[in-house]
C-alpha cells in the first residue's frame, strides 16, 4: 500500500468520523420519543405529562444553571486575593444557601400558586421549579475538566442545541398573535420582520391579520419567553446623566426615592385620560396593567413633577441589578431630562450596523456601539468630557479612596439596564458594559440594530404549534423518501455490482457529510432544503455513473483494470467539475440574492455539491484502490441498458422543438388566463380558521374532511401542541368565504364530515406569508445566475454551448409552469414557496444533464475531426445515453416515491420535481443539442 493511499484513507476516515460526530446529537435526539410519560423522576418534581425529549432538555437546563453558578462563583473567588478571605466568602455563601433552602418549600408553593405559573405549559413549569432548586445549592468552583465532562456528556446524550433542527413546515415552532394600533400595523409589521431576519430564525412566517393584528410563526423555536422578549420589547434606548449632586440631598436618599416611586405607581389608575389630548374626552389610555407592571411613564413623570416630589428637569427610574457578591440591588436614580434635552444620546443616534455583542473586561458581556449623528457625537463628547473621573466635576468614591466620574445611565424601555461611571472623555464610540449574560447582550445588540417599535403591542396568543405540512404528511414523506432512497441503493448495487456497492458507501457518507455540515452551521432543514438534498442525491449518483461508464468504456477498449480505473477517473473529472461548478454558481447567486425558501434551498445545495464531489472523487477512488490491491480481481462486471446505441436524435429535432414551443405557448396561455389563481396561500391573502374540537382529532382526518368538501389547497396545522392532547387545529386557505362558495360554512362542513363537535371557532382574513419581494428577488437572482452560467460555459466551452444550456433551462421552467397551469386535461396546481424551490431544483438538474452531454461533444470534437458536427452530436448523445438514463431513473425513483406515497401536502412539490426531471432529460437531448447545431451552422455560414 502506497503512502499516498494511506493518507487518503486517513482523510476519508477522519472526515467521515467528524461528520458523524456532528450528526450524532441529531441521531440520538431522533431516537427519543415525543410521547408524554406518565411519571417522572423525583429530580423533576414529579411533574407528569412530559416526553423523554423534554426530560433530557430539563437535565441540560439543570446542568447549565449549575455550571453557570460554578463559573460565577469561580469568578467571584478569583477577585479575592487571600485564601482566608476566600474561605470566609465560601462560608457566607453556604450560610445564605442554607437559609434559602429552608425557604424553598414556601417559594415553590408561592410560585406554583401564581396565575402566571398556571398558564405556563407543563415543561415551562418544570423549568421554573428547577431554577428555584438550583438557587438553593452551594456552587462548586468550576474547573476545565468539569467543563469538558459537561460538554461531552451533553453531546453524547444528544445536545439539543447541536441538533439539526427542522423548519416550521416539518417540525412546528412558536406561534404568536400580536395586537397593535391599527394606524401603526404596517410599521410594526416591517420592524418585527427586520428583527426576526437579523435574529437568524430560518424561514419564519410573519403575516398581517385583520387591521390590527400580526401573526408570527418561528420554526423550531421552543423558548416562548425569549421569543416574546425578542419581538415585543420596544427597544427605546437613551443615555441619561445621573444627577449625582441632587442624590446627595437628604430629601432624595435611596429609601426616600424608593418610597416616592412605589407610592406614585400604586396611586396610578389602571386607565385614564390621555395627557397629550386633554380636550378629547374619548382619549382613554391605560396607565398600568392589572398587576401594576406595565406603567405609563409619561403619566408617572408628570405626576411626580406636579406634586413636587422630585426636582425639576429630572425623572425617577429604578436600577435593578445583581452586584459582585450575588446580592440583588434596587437603586433609585434621578436622571437629568428637560424638555429641550430629554437625554444625552438615543438609540436613533447610533449606527445600527456597528452594534455588536462582545466579551469585555473580566469576561462581562458588552455591547459595542458607534454614534452616526455628528451633533450627537459632539453632545456625547461634551457631557463625558465635563463629568469624567478627572474633570472638575468628579465625585469622591463611597469608600473615600480617590474619585470617579458621574454615572451615565443606559435606559431601555424605561428600565435602567446599566449605570457605569464615566471614566474618561468619549467621542464617537463606546460600550454598554457588565450586562448579565451573552444572550442578553446579543438580544440588546439585535434590538439596537433593528430599531424601535413605533407603537406598543400586546401579545394576544403565544403557543407552540405543529408543522404546517401536518404530522401525517411528514410521516408519509419521510417514509416515501426512505423507500425511494432504498430502491436507489438496491438498484445501484445490482446494476453496477461491486462498483455499485462503492457508490452506495459513498452516497451514505455523503448524506452524513451533508447533515453534519448543516448541523454545524446551525441550519434549519425545511422542504426546500430537502429539494436541495434530492438534487444532491441525483448529482452524486450521476458523478458515480459518469466514472463507472468511463471505466466500462476503457475496459471495453481492452485496458487492464488499474489502467481503466485511472483513465475513468481522469476522463470523468473534467465533466464532474464542470457540471457541479455551473450548478454551484446558481446556488451561490440564489443564496446571496434570494430570501426565505430560496436561501434554504441554496444552502443545502451548495453543501451537497461540495460533499458530492468529495465522495465521488475521493471516497470511491479509495475503495477502488483498495480493491486493486487484490491481484486476483482482473475486471469489473456491470449490467448495461444500451450496448452500442445509434439512434438519430438530431433527425427528430424539428418535431421536438415544434412540440416544445406548442406546449410552452399553450401552458403560458393557460397560466395567463387565471394569473392570480396560479399562486397559492404563500403568495396571496386568504382566510384562517382556528377550531377547537370537543374531542381529540388528527390532522390527516381534518385534511381528508376538507378534501371531501372540495378544499384541497388548505394548510392544516396542529395548534397549542404543548398541552399534549391535540384538540385545536389551524386551517389556512387562499380566498375568502365571501368570494368562494366552497369556503362558506366550512367549520360546519368539517364538523358534519368528522362527526366531532366544535367547541369554539374563530375566523379572520390574513395576508400573504411570502411577500411579492420573494418573486422579484428570485427572478433577479435567476437572471444573474443565468449570466454567471453564460460566462462560465462560454469560458470553459464556447459561447454557442452557453446559449444552448440557457435555452434548455428556460424551456424546462416554462414547460413545468405550463403543467402547473393545467396543461390539457391535468388539474391546475398552485405555486407556493416550496414549489419555487422545486423549480430551482429543475434548473440545477437540467443544467447538470446538459453539461454532461456538452462535455462529451467537446471531447468528441477533438477526436472525430473528420466527421460533420451533426454526426458528432448524435454520437455524443448515444455515448452518454446509458448515463443519462441511469441518472434520470435513480432520481425519479426517489421523486416518484414522494409523489405516490408522500401524501397530499407535498404532492404539488413532488409533481414539479417529477415533471422537471423528465423534461430536463428531454431538453438536454432535444433542445440544448439542436440549438448548439443551429448556432454552429450560423457560425459556419
Amino acid at each position: 500500500m502506497s503512502s499516498n493511499l494511506r493518507w487518503r484513507i486517513v482523510l476519508v476516515v477522519v472526515v467521515a468520523l467528524f461528520a458523524l460526530a456532528l450528526v450524532w446529537p441529531t441521531i440520538r435526539w431522533a431516537t427519543l420519543t415525543d410521547e408524554p410519560t406518565e411519571t417522572l423522576p423525583l429530580e423533576y418534581t414529579e411533574i407528569s405529562g412530559l416526553s423523554p425529549k423534554q426530560i433530557l432538555s430539563l437535565r441540560y437546563y439543570r446542568w447549565d444553571l449549575e455550571l453557570e453558578e460554578d463559573l460565577e462563583f469561580s469568578r467571584l473567588l478569583n477577585t479575592i486575593n487571600k485564601e482566608a478571605d476566600r474561605e470566609k466568602k465560601r462560608k457566607e455563601i453556604a450560610a445564605e444557601r442554607e437559609a434559602l433552602a429552608t425557604q424553598l418549600e414556601a417559594m415553590t408553593a408561592k410560585e406554583v400558586a401564581s396565575e402566571e405559573y398556571a398558564q405556563l405549559p407543563v415543561y415551562e413549569q418544570a423549568k421554573q421549579i428547577i431554577k428555584l432548586e438550583v438557587k438553593t445549592r452551594m456552587p462548586r468552583q468550576a474547573s476545565l475538566s468539569r467543563n469538558i465532562a459537561h460538554d461531552f456528556s451533553r453531546w453524547w446524550h444528544g445536545d439539543e442545541e447541536k441538533v439539526l433542527h427542522l423548519g416550521l413546515d416539518l417540525k412546528g415552532g412558536i406561534y404568536m398573535v400580536l395586537e397593535t394600533d391599527p394606524d401603526h400595523q404596517e410599521q410594526v409589521y416591517e420592524t418585527i420582520k427586520n428583527r426576526i431576519d437579523q435574529f437568524g430564525v430560518a424561514e419564519p412566517i410573519v403575516q398581517k391579520q385583520g387591521n390590527s393584528r400580526i401573526v408570527i410563526q418561528l420554526p423550531g423555536a421552543t423558548d416562548i419567553e425569549k421569543a416574546k422578549r425578542l419581538i415585543t420589547e420596544l427597544a427605546c434606548m437613551a443615555w441619561m446623566l445621573v444627577e449625582e449632586t441632587k442624590l446627595k440631598d437628604p430629601l432624595y436618599g435611596p429609601e426616600s426615592l424608593l418610597n416616592i416611586y412605589e407610592t406614585a405607581v400604586e396611586e396610578l389608575p389602571d386607565r385614564g385620560p390621555d395627557p397629550e389630548q386633554p380636550d378629547n374626552p374619548e382619549a382613554i389610555i391605560p396607565y398600568k396593567d392589572d398587576e401594576g407592571k406595565l406603567i405609563n411613564f409619561k403619566v408617572l413623570d408628570d405626576k411626580l413633577v406636579a406634586e413636587d416630589l422630585i426636582p425639576v428637569d429630572t425623572i425617577l427610574r429604578i436600577h435593578e441589578y445583581v452586584d459582585d457578591d450575588g446580592t440583588e440591588r434596587r437603586v433609585p436614580l434621578l436622571l437629568r431630562s428637560s424638555e429641550d434635552e430629554p437625554y444625552v444620546l438615543s438609540g436613533d443616534d447610533l449606527d445600527g450596523s456597528s452594534c455588536r455583542a462582545e466579551q469585555g473586561a473580566g469576561n462581562w458581556p458588552n455591547v459595542a456601539f458607534r454614534i452616526k449623528d455628528r451633533n450627537a457625537v459632539q453632545r456625547f463628547k461634551e457631557v463625558t468630557g465635563r463629568y469624567h473621573a478627572t474633570s472638575t466635576n468628579k465625585i469622591p468614591r463611597e469608600e473615600g479612596r480617590g474619585y470617579r466620574g458621574w454615572r451615565l445611565a443606559i435606559v431601555l424601555d424605561n428600565k435602567v439596564i446599566s449605570a457605569p461611571h464615566i471614566a474618561e472623555q468619549l467621542s464617537s464610540r463606546g460600550a454598554i458594559t457588565r450586562l448579565d449574560n451573552y444572550d442578553e447582550a446579543s438580544l440588546l445588540a439585535l434590538q439596537l440594530r433593528s430599531g424601535s417599535l413605533p407603537a406598543k403591542i400586546a401579545v394576544v396568543q403565544n403557543v407552540q404549534v405543529g408543522p404546517t405540512l401536518g404530522a401525517d404528511s411528514i410521516r408519509m414523506g419521510w417514509r416515501a423518501a426512505v423507500i425511494g432512497l432504498a430502491v436507489v441503493i438496491v438498484f445501484m448495487a445490482i446494476y453496477y455490482r461491486i462498483s455499485g456497492l462503492f457508490a452506495v458507501v459513498a452516497l451514505v457518507i455523503n448524506m452524513v457529510l451533508i447533515l453534519g455540515a448543516l448541523a454545524a452551521a446551525g441550519a434549519t432543514l425545511t422542504l426546500p432544503g430537502i429539494a436541495g438534498i434530492i438534487l444532491t442525491i441525483g448529482m452524486a449518483v450521476d458523478a458515480n455513473v459518469l466514472i463507472f461508464e468511463r471505466i466500462r468504456e476503457e475496459l471495453a477498449a481492452a485496458k487492464k483494470l488499474k489502467a481503466a480505473v485511472d483513465a475513468g477517473y481522469h476522463k470523468a473529472l473534467r465533466t464532474i467539475l464542470d457540471a457541479n461548478i455551473t450548478t454551484l454558481i446558481t446556488a451561490v447567486v440564489l443564496f446571496f440574492l434570494g430570501t426565505g425558501p430560496v436561501r434554504g434551498f441554496a444552502v443545502t445545495l451548495s453543501i451537497g455539491i461540495c460533499t458530492s464531489v468529495f465522495s465521488a472523487l475521493v471516497i470511491t477512488r479509495v475503495l477502488f484502490d483498495l480493491l486493486l490491491l487484490n491481484k486476483s480481481v482482473a475486471t469489473l462486471r456491470m449490467f448495461r441498458f444500451f450496448k452500442q446505441p445509434s439512434i438519430d436524435f438530431v433527425k427528430a429535432r424539428r418535431t421536438a422543438m415544434i412540440a416544445s414551443i406548442a406546449v410552452i405557448v399553450i401552458g403560458l396561455v393557460a397560466f395567463g388566463s387565471d394569473l392570480k389563481g396560479n399562486f397559492g396561500i404563500d403568495f396571496t391573502s386568504g382566510t384562517v380558521w382556528r377550531l377547537e374540537f370537543e374531542d381529540e382529532v388528527k390532522v390527516g382526518d381534518v385534511r381528508a374532511a376538507l378534501a371531501e368538501n372540495g378544499v384541497t389547497d388548505a394548510r392544516v396545522q396542529e395548534f397549542d401542541v404543548a398541552g399534549g392532547r391535540i384538540t385545536k387545529i389551524r386551517i389556512q386557505v387562499s380566498g375568502t368565504p365571501d368570494e368562494e362558495e366552497r369556503l362558506r360554512e366550512l367549520p360546519a362542513k368539517i364538523e358534519q364530515t368528522l362527526g366531532i363537535g366544535i367547541a369554539d371557532s374563530s375566523v379572520e382574513s390574513i395576508s400573504a406569508s411570502v411577500s411579492a419581494d420573494l418573486g422579484r428577488q428570485t427572478l433577479v437572482a435567476f437572471l444573474l445566475a443565468l449570466c454567471g452560467i453564460l460566462v462560465y460555459v462560454s469560458w470553459r466551452f464556447e459561447f454557442r454551448f452557453a446559449v444552448g444550456a440557457i435555452a434548455a433551462l428556460l424551456h424546462d421552467v416554462l414547460v413545468t409552469v405550463g403543467f402547473f397551469a393545467g396543461f390539457f386535461l391535468l388539474a391546475r396546481r398552485q405555486i407556493n414557496a416550496p414549489t419555487i424551490a422545486a423549480f430551482l431544483t429543475i434548473v440545477g438538474y437540467s443544467l447538470n444533464d446538459t453539461i454532461v452531454v456538452f462535455d462529451r461533444i467537446r471531447e468528441d470534437l477533438k477526436i472525430m475531426k473528420r466527421l460533420d458536427f451533426r454526426t458528432i452530436i448524435n454520437t455524443s448523445i448515444n455515448q452518454t445515453l446509458s448515463r443519462t438514463t441511469l441518472t434520470s431513473l435513480t432520481t425519479l425513483l426517489v421523486i416518484v416515491s414522494l409523489f405516490v406515497l408522500g401524501g397530499q401536502a407535498i404532492n404539488d412539490f413532488s409533481f414539479a420535481m417529477l415533471i422537471g426531471v423528465v423534461i430536463g432529460t428531454y431538453s438536454s437531448v432535444f433542445i440544448a443539442s439542436p440549438i448548439l447545431l443551429l448556432m454552429h451552422r450560423k457560425q459556419a455560414g
